[in-house]
């Protein structure tokens, strides 16, 4: 699928109701979830772990607020470079999930939009990394609509995975 269709893909993301642009968003942001693990990154105790699952189960606005909030306090956010390597890809996952949260608290359709455009980016980056991967093919075909099921964004999770494998192999 050509990355042409990202502009028809991101006004279609923008029409989506609000709460179907909260669960893609969220949805977006775990399948990049694995690369956080790529960087030592000044996470709280705990990693990203509670702080995705406390975005993911929106029990209120001011958790999801919270949850946001320590993601952008980390050390790695304030810099005007990003980092270089894998550190780039764990800061990307972690922007993600910022815009993420975005979209569950504040601006839905702008979260969702920055969440698909961040995951794109990093998916496009461990497919020129490793060259075989099709990551951002397949999230294409999955958000243009040939499998928007939780089977495919598991297959999607399930090839970043194993992207995260190979990278920290090299």
């Amino acid at each position: 699928m050509p990355q042409d269709s990202m502009p028809t893909l991101e006004s279609r993301l923008r029409q989506m109701a609000s709460q179907e642009q909260r669960r893609t968003a969220t949805e977006l942001a775990s399948v990049v979830f694995p690369l956080a693990e790529l960087g030592s990154l000044g996470l709280p105790p705990g990693g990203l772990g509670p702080i995705a699952d406390a975005i993911r189960a929106r029990t209120s606005i001011t958790a999801v607020d919270e949850a946001r909030h320590a993601l952008i306090t980390i050390p790695e956010m304030g810099r005007d470079e990003e980092p270089e390597g894998l550190a780039w890809f764990a800061l990307g996952a972690l922007v993600a999930w910022v815009y993420a949260a975005d979209a569950n608290t504040t601006s839905p359709s702008d979260g969702v939009v920055h969440t698909f455009n961040r995951v794109s980016e990093l998916l496009d980056a461990i497919d020129d990394d490793l060259g075989d991967t099709q990551l951002l093919n397949q999230l294409l075909l999955v958000m243009n609509g040939m499998g928007r099921t939780t089977e495919s964004w598991a297959t999607l999770s399930q090839g970043v995975r194993e992207a995260v494998d190979r990278l920290r192999s090299r």
